[in-house]
C-alpha cells in the first residue's frame, strides 16, 4: 500500500511539473533578415541542443532603423509569461556597433544582424555566425556562463575574425549544464537526438 502511494504521490507531482513547464526560448526576426538564414540558425540550434527551439514569428516593427533596445521591448511584448525569452536576429539599427545586446529584464536578446554583414561575408559565413549567436543567445536566457573552452559557441570573443574562429555548439559540460536546466525548467529533451547527454537514460 505505502508503494503504490507513493507511486500515486510521485505521479502527482509529476504533473504538477509538467503544468507548470516553462515554454523554451524561441527566435523571432526584425527587419531585412534572409528568412532562410533565420531557419537555419534555429534547426543548428535545436538540433545541437537537443531542445525544442520554436520559431516565433517576424516583429512588425514601426521603423526599420528602430534601436536594438527598441526592438528587445517589442519582443518583450509578444512573449508569453512563462516562456524563457525570445533571441530576436535584426537587422536594423545602422549606428550601433554591438554585435547583440542582452536584456534579462525583458528575457530578450537582439543579435545585430547588420553589424555582422560589415565585412561582407559570404553566405555560410554569416550562416554560421547566426549559428552561434543563436546558440549563445538561449545560453544567456537560460543562465549560462561564459565557457573557457575556445571551442565552445558560449566562450568569450570581441571581435569578428575572433567569433569565426570560435566553436558553434557547445561543449559537453556547458551542453550538460543546459540540458540540466531544461529539464528542470520542464523543457523536453528529444529523446533520439545524438546529442541528448541523458539519451540512455531516456531509453529505459
Amino acid at each position: 500500500m505505502m508503494r503504490f502511494g507513493l507511486v500515486v504521490v510521485a505521479a502527482w507531482c509529476a504533473l504538477v511539473a509538467l503544468s507548470h513547464a516553462a515554454q523554451p526560448a524561441s527566435v523571432m526576426a526584425a527587419g531585412d533578415v534572409d528568412p532562410a538564414l533565420v531557419e537555419r540558425a534555429r534547426r543548428w540550434a535545436e538540433e545541437n541542443l537537443a531542445i525544442p527551439v520554436p520559431y516565433a514569428g517576424s516583429l512588425d516593427i514601426s521603423s526599420p532603423t528602430a534601436s536594438l533596445h527598441e526592438v528587445a521591448e517589442l519582443a518583450a511584448r509578444k512573449l508569453p509569461e512563462d516562456a524563457v525569452g525570445a533571441v530576436v536576429l535584426y537587422r536594423g539599427e545602422p549606428d550601433s556597433t554591438n554585435h547583440g545586446i542582452y536584456r534579462p529584464d525583458l528575457r530578450v536578446v537582439v543579435v545585430n544582424v547588420r553589424e555582422l554583414l560589415k565585412d561582407n561575408p559570404d553566405e555560410e559565413r554569416i550562416g554560421r555566425r547566426l549559428e552561434r549567436q543563436v546558440i549563445r543567445g538561449i545560453c544567456s536566457l537560460m543562465g549560462m556562463e561564459y565557457s573557457p573552452n575556445p571551442e565552445s559557441a558560449m566562450t568569450y570573443y570581441s571581435t569578428l575574425e575572433e567569433l569565426d574562429e570560435i566553436g558553434r555548439n557547445l561543449d559537453p559540460p556547458w551542453l550538460l549544464e543546459l540540458q540540466e536546466k531544461a529539464r528542470d525548467m520542464g523543457i523536453p529533451l528529444d529523446p533520439d537526438n545524438p546529442y541528448n547527454m541523458f539519451r540512455e537514460f531516456s531509453e529505459e
